[in-house]
């Protein structure tokens, strides 16, 4: 009974440990290819190829929390909460818009499922290991998505219509995501150099989110962070250093955007004008098809992504840029209370996270962020692309608050040695 509980626990965390790395990997190729296909969107092999990616990323964590489950017979209450609600989106999928459920389980459970994955493998290992594990491949697949990403930027400032309109760098919200990842597995040198470069890319796109996202991230990472070192007086002094450098690389971005004519602080400033690019069109006519839906609908919806198949706004294919209000028409009040109830949760972990100064809370703080602003403004919720780095870095932070390697260890060390 000692050997066989000894060998089960190496065994499958062998798997489990192999599992992850094939994951993150799919993940990463999945970026890439998503990266090639705005550049050819008429390209049905990158097409195929983003599927594929996504297929294999939900098989291998449908086979991951398996593995969990009947290792530590035990979930944590958001998974719970998260497994409850992904069965109702199922099942409101396939009794109101048939034609989206494999759509849905490839595509809309993917996310949770990252979250819930590396959230249960943080918990069960220690940081050096994570780091360990993932810093290599990260720093690889991130540099060739970045690369890759180049293209896309020239592509735009080419384009005649780029300070109006995002053109082909959707694209470069990856590097937000990516951002994240490097500030919770990356050297002090990494996140340096991996800031500066993601920082020129989002100039270059004229992003206004991005910009916002990675000017307020990034402050609020380093604030956070230096809240947990030294005492009042040492604290005082490291956040006057903290405005100093801002003020100073403000300054130098400034002086950037003026000299080489971007147009992200006009974009800002007639946001208004512009109506957000269209968006505030975009959210009126959700609302309205919302308004003349049946009760049921209102409070169960219309299914996994009817906005873009069934309201189609401004006569095209795309989604309601907001993702509370297509979770709102997609699932109902109930889905959009669930999503709602998912950021405050995200929130309070925040301040639990600051006051007992845990390692992961700087760079939870910049993912608050962009969740915040991209919530807002873009379909961040709505599909599985964007959001699987950033879920990536949710479950390692959080895993990591409730880590029970320790814990684990000492039972099994118990039971062995009995």
């Amino acid at each position: 009974m000692k050997i066989k509980t000894s060998f089960r626990l190496t065994f499958h965390n062998s798997v489990e440990y192999n599992l992850i790395n094939i994951i993150f990997l799919f993940i990463m190729a999945f970026s890439m290819f998503n990266i090639l296909f705005w550049q050819r969107e008429k390209s049905e092999i990158l097409k195929t190829a983003c599927k594929l990616s996504l297929i294999m990323v939900f098989m291998c964590e449908i086979f991951y929390i398996m593995i969990h489950f009947f290792t530590h017979r035990r979930f944590t209450g958001i998974s719970y909460v998260t497994f409850f609600y992904l069965l109702y989106e199922m099942i409101v999928t396939s009794m109101t818009n048939r034609f989206g459920i494999f759509g849905y389980i490839v595509d809309g459970m993917v996310w949770p499922l990252t979250f819930i994955t590396f959230e249960f493998y943080a918990m069960y290992t220690d940081r050096n290991t994570i780091r360990k594990q993932l810093h290599n491949m990260m720093i690889v697949s991130m540099s060739l998505c970045t690369l890759l990403l180049i293209n896309n930027i020239r592509i735009h400032l080419n384009s005649s219509n780029h300070g109006e309109f995002g053109g082909n760098v959707g694209p470069v919200y990856f590097c937000l995501s990516f951002m994240g990842l490097i500030l919770l597995l990356g050297s002090k040198k990494e996140k340096i150099f991996f800031a500066v470069w993601f920082a020129v890319m989002i100039l270059a796109s004229t992003k206004r989110g991005g910009f916002v996202i990675m000017a307020v991230g990034l402050c609020g990472y380093y604030i956070v962070n230096e809240t947990r070192k030294g005492n009042a007086l040492a604290k005082i002094k490291k956040y006057i250093k903290i405005l100093f450098v801002g003020a100073l690389v403000a300054g130098i971005v400034y002086f950037v955007m003026v000299r080489l004519e971007l147009e992200i602080l006009d974009r800002l400033l007639k946001i208004k004008d512009d109506e957000g690019s269209g968006r505030i069109d975009i959210w009126k006519q959700v609302i309205q098809h919302f308004s003349a839906s049946s009760t049921e609908k209102k409070i169960f919806g219309h299914g996994f992504h009817s906005v873009p198949n069934e309201v189609q706004p401004v006569g095209h294919f795309i989604y309601a840029h907001d993702s509370y209000l297509e979770t709102l028409y997609d699932f109902g009040i109930v889905g959009v209370t669930w999503l709602i109830g998912i950021v405050i949760w995200l929130c309070i972990q925040l301040v639990k996270m600051i006051r007992n100064k845990k390692a992961d809370a700087s760079t939870l703080t910049y993912f608050i962020v962009e969740i915040l602003v991209l919530s807002a403004i873009g379909y961040f919720f709505d599909e599985s692309r964007f959001i699987l780095c950033v879920a990536v870095a949710w479950g390692i932070s959080l895993g990591n608050g409730l880590n029970r390697r320790e814990q684990l260890y000492q039972k099994i060390e118990g039971v062995i040695t009995c």
